[in-house]
């Protein structure tokens, strides 16, 4: 299967799907060592000490946002025109309606030659 790996992940976080049987996804000795792997690092990640910056590291950052400068920030940056939406309406909206038109003739037909 191509959803396998994804299967695995969704299992570790608890939303696989009850008709997929983990069992059946571990037999395969590479998706074994994947899930190994994968519940290795989700155990690391949930158990990992919580750090919070400095106060000063927070009084810098917090200072630099209400002056609305950032030094990290360089000026050709700063200055760029927004970038334009790549997909319009007509991407989603054609397929979406040959899709409703296609269903829609197939029940007439269905209707009429029934």
């Amino acid at each position: 299967m191509k959803n396998d790996k994804r299967d695995i992940l969704l299992h570790l976080y608890g939303e696989l799907p009850q008709s997929t049987d983990l069992r059946s996804l571990l037999k395969d000795e590479e998706l074994r060592d994947e899930h190994a792997a994968l519940s290795e690092a989700k155990f690391r990640l949930d158990h990992r000490a919580k750090e919070r910056p400095s106060q000063d590291v927070l009084d810098h950052i917090i200072a630099a946002a209400a002056a609305g400068t950032d030094e990290h920030l360089t000026l050709k940056r700063r200055d760029r025109k927004p970038i334009a939406r790549t997909h319009s309406l007509k991407k989603i909206l054609i397929p979406a309606l040959s899709l409703a038109a296609a269903i829609l003739f197939g029940v007439g037909m269905g209707w009429i030659g029934g």
